[in-house]
C-alpha cells in the first residue's frame, strides 16, 4: 500500500509516509478525535509533543484504501 508511519514510539514528531496526497485523522484511545488533516503532503510529519503520554490511532485515507495504525507517545 505504500503507507508507513514512523518512528513508533515516538515522544515529538511522528512521520507519515503514503503513496499520493492523502487524509489523515489521529484518534485518542477512547476514539475522540485529535487531529484532521486533508490534502496531506506525500510526506507528512505530526508534532505529538504537546499529546500526553499513551496508544493513540491514526487512520489514513488514499482514495478507496483506509489504513489505520496504532502509535504510542513515550515521554
Amino acid at each position: 500500500e505504500g503507507i508507513s508511519i514512523y518512528p513508533n514510539p515516538t515522544n515529538s514528531i511522528l512521520n507519515i509516509k503514503n503513496a499520493e496526497n492523502s487524509s489523515i485523522e489521529v484518534f485518542n484511545i477512547l476514539g475522540q478525535t485529535i487531529i484532521t488533516k486533508t490534502n496531506i503532503a506525500v510526506e507528512e510529519q505530526l508534532n505529538v509533543a504537546s499529546f500526553p503520554q499513551g496508544t493513540y490511532l491514526v487512520k489514513i485515507t488514499n482514495g478507496s484504501i483506509v489504513k489505520t495504525e496504532k502509535f504510542i507517545v513515550s515521554k
